[in-house]
């Protein structure tokens, strides 16, 4: 993202322009406009023909769902934004209503009178965030989203357990909301199920769906499309003419199958949302994809076909045992095709009632109204994140092995013994990309927060590391709504980094570990402590704490 656009976008927060009509929607960083976030465009679409939505978009594509929007609204109200352009950061700037099921753009900063929503997008049966650490490195960026957001969204405890947990949420929990997911909304739509199964000509079919989880590997592709592909010429040999399989794959995968040569199997349709054609699904094939739980709201079949569960779940990790799950589960394709055969013989009425009690066919409706009135009330904003705790931010550079790290980490534990205190630890997700592991150094109590794609390539670009005037600006957009009591910095090296803490106008205090470092490194340190009006010590237990 260039220099102008940083420009354009922190003048346009100068200003009183936020837009009572406008919807900003980001869903999966602009790849798509997946379920919750078509399903809630739509609700703004239905309630009032004053809304203009937004939609971040990569490539200059139009998704297949905001294609769909378009075919039902027309295209006056609905703006495709390509990312990091002048269009999207104007929405960003403006919109009242923001929407996301992933993370905004790094550049975004939370305006004072502005409606953050994050729903997230499934339930998280895998480990995510910083439970699965080979993605440490962007969870970060993740968890900001959460923290910018006046309403979080969980469809159930359990989701909003997990979530908490991995994304070490706890202490900013205060905005969760318990509602049921948008997009399963659609599976109590008896009259919209019926009009699928008309118009596809499935009235009197036994209709199939295969859905399985994106492996996340693109080097096992070649691996997993022979047995899927395997899988299906089965399947279509042996089904009859009363049956139907209709197969939802990630697209690297879809482009690689031939659908032509099947007979009974079919690619899903593409004049419908997923959810609104799984809808008129009699029984969901699918394996660890959070879809089942979705699904579940329908108390159709379910069968799992985990031909890869170990290796899959020894890279992977689960928050559940998947076995104690009611469901069907097979592990080969003679077995699949016994399954797809017989009735639903399993009692799903327990894990029904844990994971989608709170979905219903009005829930877009009443998250539509809750966000509303939450502007409505003047509530539309966390400037401060409200906890009786204090909170401490720590900044200990790459956690790369060291003396130097292991006194921080020890001396991280010894602040955690006081439950008063809630403990933030800062860290620059580029120094985590190859060597992800060194998080876990950190105790699980450890708040982390990352210091993302903003500080990392626009601050250190030559032209911009000088300018004073974008450091409060970059403290703002990564620590935006977060008080802090005390900044210490723990260093044995020069880092530009330090900056973005010297202009959180806290009480800021760097701790200089001197071993193996050069006098000229330990000036320019002290001038810089000097020039921002922090404190400089030499001895950590010299740091005082209010």
């Amino acid at each position: 993202m260039g220099n102008r656009l940083i420009d354009y976008y922190n003048e346009l927060l100068s200003e009183d322009n936020i837009q009572d009509n406008i919807v900003y929607i980001e869903s999966h960083v602009g790849n798509d406009l997946a379920g919750n976030m078509y399903y809630l465009a739509r609700e703004f679409l239905l309630q009032d023909k004053q809304y203009i939505i937004g939609i971040a978009s990569k490539g200059g594509n139009v998704p297949k769902n905001v294609r769909l929007l378009i075919d039902k609204f027309g295209d006056s109200r609905i703006k495709l934004l390509e990312v990091n352009s002048v269009n999207q950061v104007t929405y960003l700037a403006i919109a009242r209503y923001l929407f996301t099921d992933v993370q905004f753009n790094s550049i975004y900063r939370k305006r004072h009178g502005q409606v953050c929503v994050q729903t997230w997008h499934g339930t998280p049966l895998k480990k995510l965030g910083y439970d699965f650490f080979d993605d440490v490195a962007w969870t970060g960026a993740q968890k900001k989203s959460f923290i910018d957001s006046d309403i979080v969204l969980y469809p159930n405890k359990y989701t909003q357990n997990n979530m908490n947990k991995s994304y070490r949420l706890e202490s900013y929990a205060g905005r969760d909301i318990i509602l049921g997911y948008p997009r399963n909304s659609i599976f109590f739509d008896s009259k919209s199920e019926h009009d699928v199964r008309l118009k596809e000509r499935l009235i009197n079919k036994k209709v199939f769906a295969y859905m399985p989880t994106w492996r996340g590997n693109l080097g096992n592709i070649v691996d997993s499309y022979e047995i899927i592909k395997k899988m299906l010429d089965t399947i279509d040999n042996a089904l009859d003419d009363g049956s139907v399989m209709y197969v939802n794959l990630h697209r690297l995968m879809r482009e690689k199958l031939d659908f032509t040569r099947y007979y009974r199997v079919k690619p899903f349709p593409d004049d419908y949302e997923t959810y609104e054609f799984l809808n008129c699904v009699d029984c969901l094939i699918t394996d660890y994809s959070s879809v089942m739980i979705d699904f579940l709201c329908t108390r159709k079949k379910i069968i799992l076909w985990m031909y890869d569960k170990d290796e899959y779940l020894k890279r992977q990790g689960m928050y559940l045992d998947i076995e104690s799950l009611p469901f069907a589960k097979v592990k080969t394709i003679e077995e699949l095709l016994y399954e797809m055969g017989t009735k639903k013989e399993y009692d799903d009425a327990k894990v029904y009632k844990q994971f989608c009690s709170e979905d219903e066919f009005d829930t877009p409706r009443k998250l539509y109204q809750m966000i509303i009135d939450l502007h409505s009330n003047k509530k539309g904003n966390h400037l401060s994140i409200e906890n009786d705790k204090k909170r401490y931010l720590f900044y200990g550079g790459d956690l790369s092995p060291s003396d130097h790290t292991t006194d921080f980490i020890d001396w991280i534990d010894a602040m955690l013994e006081d439950k008063s205190k809630i403990i933030s630890v800062a860290y620059k997700n580029i120094d985590f990309i190859k060597e992800p592991l060194r998080i876990q150094a950190l105790d699980k109590k450890v708040d982390l927060i990352s210091l993302d794609y903003y500080c990392n390539d626009i601050l250190f670009d030559s032209n911009n590391c000088e300018d004073t005037k974008m450091w409060p600006i970059a403290y703002q957009t990564q620590f935006h709504g977060i008080r802090f009591e005390k900044v210490i910095c723990y260093i044995n090296r020069y880092d530009e980094m330090l900056r973005i803490f010297t202009a959180s106008n806290n009480d800021v205090t760097f701790v200089i570990d001197e071993r193996n470092m050069e006098h000229e490194e330990i000036q320019k340190i002290k001038s810089l402590a000097y020039e921002c009006k922090a404190s400089v010590v030499n001895d950590i237990n010299s740091v005082k704490y209010s």
